[in-house]
C-alpha cells in the first residue's frame, strides 16, 4: 500500500479544526492518553511523562497534514478522531515489537561480550513488554464480550460506560462531560453494569483471573523492573500490586463484589 502523502487543508477546514480543539479538549486527551499508556508503563516498570503527549501531538499532525482524514461535518468528533489515532499508534507499536522478536541479530562477534549480553536482555525485556500489553488487552476483551454476550436486550450505554472505564473515562463526572449523562442515569446503568457482570458465567471469571495471573507474572519477571520501597515496607515488595484481585479491580471491576459494582466510581 503506498504511503499517503500530506495534502494542505482549506482555511475552512482549519478554521473548523482550530474551533474543535479547545483547550478543555487537549487536556481531556492528554489524560486519556496518559491512562492508556501509564497502564503499560506501570507493568513494565518505566515512566514516561512525555509518552502520553508525543503521541497526542503526532495525531495532531497527521490530521492537520491529511494524513489521517478527519471530516468535520461526518459522524466522528476530533475528540473520539484523536483517541482512535492513538489507538492505533500504540497498536502498530506492539505489532512491528512483537515481529522483531524472531529477527537475527548482527552483533560482533569480536566485539565486547558485554554489548551482546546488554542486547539479549533488552530483546528478552522487549518480549515481556509486549506479552505483558497482550494479555492485559485479551482480558479486557474476554470480560466485554461475556458481558455483552449476557445482555438479551442490546444495551449501549452499558457498553459505553465499560469501554470509558477501561480508558480511565468512566467517572460520573467525565460521563457527564464526554456524554451529558445526569448523576441519576450514571447510576442507572452503572447498576445494570453490574448485573451484568454478575450473569458472566463462572468460567469466564476463572479465566479472566488466569489471565490476569499471567500478565502479573509477565510483569514480575522482567529482569528492569524495580519497585521502591517505602517507610511501611522496607523490603520494598508490593504485594498488593501484583495481585490478580488488585488488577481485577483497579481495571475491570471486582465481578463478585457488589460495592464495587455499585459505586463504579475512579
Amino acid at each position: 500500500m503506498p504511503v499517503k502523502q500530506p495534502t494542505e487543508p482549506t482555511d475552512e477546514w482549519m478554521r473548523r479544526f482550530l474551533m474543535s480543539m479547545t483547550d478543555d479538549l487537549y487536556v481531556e486527551l492528554t489524560e486519556y492518553v496518559e491512562h492508556q499508556v501509564g497502564r503499560g508503563q506501570s507493568i513494565e516498570g518505566r515512566k514516561d511523562v512525555n509518552e502520553a503527549r508525543a503521541l497526542v501531538h503526532d495525531v495532531l499532525v497527521d490530521t492537520m497534514l491529511g494524513i489521517r482524514e478527519w471530516n468535520p461535518d461526518g459522524p466522528i468528533d476530533l475528540a473520539w478522531h484523536i483517541r482512535r489515532g492513538v489507538q492505533s499508534r500504540m497498536s502498530h507499536q506492539v505489532k512491528v515489537t512483537k515481529a522483531r522478536r524472531g529477527r537475527p541479530l548482527d552483533l560482533d562477534q569480536d566485539g565486547d561480550n558485554s554489548t551482546e549480553i546488554e542486547v539479549s536482555l533488552r530483546a528478552d525485556d522487549e518480549r515481556k513488554r509486549v506479552t505483558s500489553r497482550l494479555h492485559e488487552a485479551e482480558v479486557a476483551q474476554l470480560l466485554r464480550d461475556a458481558i455483552a454476550a449476557a445482555d438479551r436486550k442490546a444495551d449501549p450505554d452499558v457498553m459505553l460506560l465499560f469501554d470509558a472505564k477501561q480508558v480511565g473515562l468512566g467517572g460520573p463526572r467525565e460521563m457527564e462531560r464526554l456524554h451529558g449523562w445526569t448523576l441519576q442515569k450514571y447510576k442507572n446503568v452503572a447498576k445494570r453494569l453490574r448485573r451484568r457482570g454478575h450473569k458472566v458465567p463462572a468460567e469466564v471469571k476463572d479465566l479472566v483471573k488466569q489471565l490476569a495471573v499471567e500478565t502479573m507474572r509477565v510483569a514480575a519477571a522482567r529482569p528492569s523492573r524495580a519497585i521502591e520501597a517505602d517507610d511501611d515496607d522496607p523490603a520494598g515488595e508490593d504485594e498488593d500490586e501484583l495481585s490478580p484481585e488488585s488488577y481485577l479491580e483497579d481495571d475491570l471491576g471486582a465481578l463478585d463484589d457488589e460495592d464495587e459494582w455499585e459505586g463504579f466510581d475512579d
